[in-house]
């Protein structure tokens, strides 16, 4: 072999001797560590605020959820409540025996039998316990509030009412709010009388 030959070939080897021994430089198009966790947080940052806009929808829709039902149940209350007085009103107008216990036990107490007092005494716990839960419910309109306590009110005028009340409070003392509304009825009632010289108290009751 010639040297010029020679001389070639060894010029070869020791370049691709140079090129096994240099470190192999990165390629442009492969992601580095560094860029996998990048990528990962930007989704991790995007999924966190989806999440929190969801969150948000969700939280805003129950609550209007919950408004509708509270409205929902305020007027189905206060239907019930004007329905039960319509319904007391109409037995009333319609029912010859059923008037003529509420008359004698509101005008005529001393002389009313011991069944008709019974009797008399169920409807005015049926009335109160409809009022009761009438002003229990905290959510009910100012004026609805009002008409039940004027219903309150004209009963506690009527003296066997008064002695009805003083018997049968106790079946209503687990809510003293309603007691001491009808408490304070009953008291402005005698007060008046008194004042106006017209205090009789009945000496019967249911």
């Amino acid at each position: 072999m010639s040297a010029s030959a020679c001389n070639l070939l060894f010029s070869g080897f020791e370049r691709s001797s140079r090129q096994a021994r240099r470190p192999s430089e990165p390629n442009a198009g492969s992601m580095t560590l560094q860029d996998l966790s990048s990528i990962g947080e930007i989704v991790g940052a995007t999924a966190v605020v989806i999440s929190l806009v969801y969150l948000a929808i969700q939280v805003r829709q129950n609550t209007r959820q919950i408004r509708e039902n509270s409205e929902i149940n305020r007027l189905m209350l206060q239907e019930n409540f004007v329905s039960g007085q319509q319904d007391a009103l109409l037995n009333l107008a319609q029912d010859p025996e059923f008037y003529r216990v509420w008359r004698e036990g509101t005008q005529n107490s001393d002389g009313i039998s011991d069944d008709d007092r019974e009797r008399f005494g169920m409807l005015l716990y049926s009335q109160m316990y409809r009022y009761h839960l009438m002003l229990q419910a905290k959510s009910v309109e100012p004026l609805e509030y009002k008409r039940a306590v004027l219903q309150i009110k004209r009963l506690a005028q009527v003296p066997s009412f008064r002695v009805w009340w003083s018997r049968q409070r106790r079946y209503f003392e687990f809510d003293p709010d309603f007691c001491r509304v009808v408490d304070e009825q009953i008291r402005a009632t005698v007060q008046d009388r008194h004042q106006a010289g017209e205090d009789s108290p009945a000496k019967n009751g249911g």
